[in-house]
């Protein structure tokens, strides 16, 4: 991920600075935590709506002035989703009623993280966008 991303790195991949001993066969691991699934940064508009959807598990958050900036949706998925491709809507509604402003879908593929190294928990899949509303949806490089 992106320094960029940073608020979505922060819920994807929760990093706690302690060694642990144990894991895998007799090697130290770090204890960096990870969660399974897909996650958009987005300089959020107060008074907008944004849902992200991927499959039929959706998310949905309308920003308020204090979420100005910066910021991220995310949508967790079961780590047994495996490393495969999946089908993702983003939506931004400008106030409370009307047609979505900003209605975009991509097929992601989901990667393997092993933010601990083979042989360390945990395992998880993720894919991670960004919108700009002058590009759109696009992969984080």
């Amino acid at each position: 991920m992106r320094l960029g991303s940073a608020a979505g790195a922060v819920a994807l991949t929760a990093t706690v600075a302690v060694l642990a001993t144990g894991c895998g066969q007799g090697q130290a691991c770090t204890l960096i935590g990870a969660v399974s699934g897909v996650t958009v940064d987005l300089r959020m508009e107060p008074g907008t709506t944004y849902r992200l959807c991927v499959g039929a598990s959706c998310q949905a958050r309308t920003a308020r002035a204090q979420d100005a900036g910066p910021s991220f949706l995310q949508v967790a998925l079961p780590d047994s989703v495996g490393a495969r491709k999946v089908s993702v809507r983003f939506t931004a509604t400008h106030g409370a009623a009307g047609p979505p402003a900003v209605d975009e879908r991509r097929t992601v593929k989901l990667t393997k993280s092993q933010p601990n190294g083979a042989g360390c928990g945990p395992t998880a899949y993720q894919a991670g966008l960004t919108y700009d509303p002058g590009t759109g949806l696009s992969p984080h490089h």
